[in-house]
């Protein structure tokens, strides 16, 4: 054992340590980062899966299985929620729904190969109640049947490609479980990456420390650049930049879907339209930049009175549209007037130091059991605050036929 005690001998000795060491960083960094980033995918799973099963009619649903074909017009009315929802997220391969028999699957209803589904990747649908053949825990259906939604463990393929499912149940107006939805994301790059990472791995402890700490940092920059942009791309699709207020695209979801809930429930919600009186002229007599602090103004107020619950949305220009839940016109009436009232009063300073007084016109209304579509009672609110207008504006009108 002469030989370490020579400095050279010692310090070859303490770099194949540290070599050791570092490259064991290096692999259990990689596999958190993969762990974290698939348990990310299993949750938008579930939760994406839980949010199609509330736009799920439970009782038509279960009138397709009982009696429905996939040409009937009971069929395509059942599937039009989730094929809208499936458009407003493209990157999704797979939305259907299913019915347990026998301890077994089947299929229901499915968006794959409708006409109006606008996803690059369209597949042909599934017959209607053709058995399931993907999960085998045993388990899966009757916690699904006791009311708790479901996201598969690990990853699972097939000849389109490897998939993480979620699943939730369909309520029916009973509180029955009439069926089940199932959201499939293709996640076969995120193990195309991991099994890169593990080559990358093995090559890093031939070559060395140098190159498995470079690998190392270069996947958890890139790792965490591709979550962070995913995010920001999914909340910006979704909101207003100039005021970070949800945008049209997501009022119109969340119009729709409140409507459906409104004719399975008959739980009504007032829509709210805004818009601010002379506003051409402040941009013509303060500059664009004094217009754009009094948009936001209006939407911190506006964010800031309501509850929680409440939706507020820039609409575009100087409009903003508002779904206050579970609230009656006259009560919607009352609660816009106040913010009116607080928005007449503000005074807000421009960029050159001018004080800026501001009024707004609103258009309230509420769903009538004759609305065939959300659009109707948007109508409705629209004319509202026409007739806001044309009374002399900084006033709430409320239109309810």
């Amino acid at each position: 054992m002469y030989w370490l005690r020579s400095p050279i001998a010692a310090a070859a000795v303490l770099t194949g340590v540290l070599i050791a060491v570092l490259t064991g960083v290096l692999g259990l960094q990689v596999r958190q980062s993969y762990g974290v980033v698939m348990e990310m995918s299993r949750q938008r799973a579930e939760s994406l899966a839980i949010a199609a099963a509330q736009l799920v009619d439970g009782d038509a649903h279960r009138e397709v299985i009982e009696h429905g074909d996939q040409g009937s017009p009971g069929y395509q009315a059942a599937v039009a929620p989730l094929v809208a929802f499936h458009n407003s997220l493209p990157d999704l391969f797979y939305v259907y729904t299913m019915v347990a028999r026998n301890g077994e699957a089947f299929y229901v209803l499915d968006t794959a190969g409708h006409p109006e589904l606008r996803v690059p990747h369209q597949l042909n649908a599934s017959n209607l109640m053709e058995v399931y053949d993907g999960l085998t825990e045993g388990d899966w259906l009757s916690r699904i049947y006791s009311g708790q939604s479901y996201v598969t463990p690990e990853p699972e393929t097939d000849s389109y490609g490897t998939f993480i499912s979620g699943h939730a149940p369909i309520r029916a107006s009973d509180g029955s479980i009439a069926g089940f939805t199932g959201v499939d994301m293709n996640v076969a790059a995120l193990l195309q990456w991991k099994n890169r990472m593990k080559d990358a791995f093995v090559m890093s402890v031939a070559v060395g420390v140098l190159i498995s700490a470079m690998v190392g940092v270069i996947v958890a920059i890139l790792l965490r650049r591709i979550v962070s942009d995913a995010k920001r791309l999914e909340r910006e699709s979704l909101t207003d930049p100039l005021t970070g207020a949800w945008n049209r695209r997501a009022f119109e979801f969340r119009l729709d879907n409140d409507f459906r809930r409104y004719k399975r429930s008959r739980v009504n919600s007032s829509i709210v339209m805004i818009d601010i009186d002379h506003f051409k002229s402040i941009n013509d007599t303060y500059g664009h930049d004094a217009g754009d602090k009094i948009i936001k103004t209006v939407v911190e107020w506006a964010t800031a009175m309501l509850r929680e619950a409440d939706f507020v949305a820039r609409w575009g220009g100087e409009e903003f549209v508002s779904i206050l839940a579970e609230t009656s016109s006259n009560e919607g009436v009352l609660i816009a007037d106040r913010l009116r009232d607080v928005l007449a009063s503000l005074e807000v300073t421009g960029p050159g130091g001018d004080v800026i007084e501001f009024t707004v016109s609103v258009g309230v209304s509420e769903f009538h059991d004759q609305d065939k579509t959300s659009d109707e009672v948007l109508a409705r609110a629209d004319e509202a605050l026409y007739e806001a207008k044309k009374a002399g504006r900084n006033r709430v009108v409320s239109r309810l036929r």
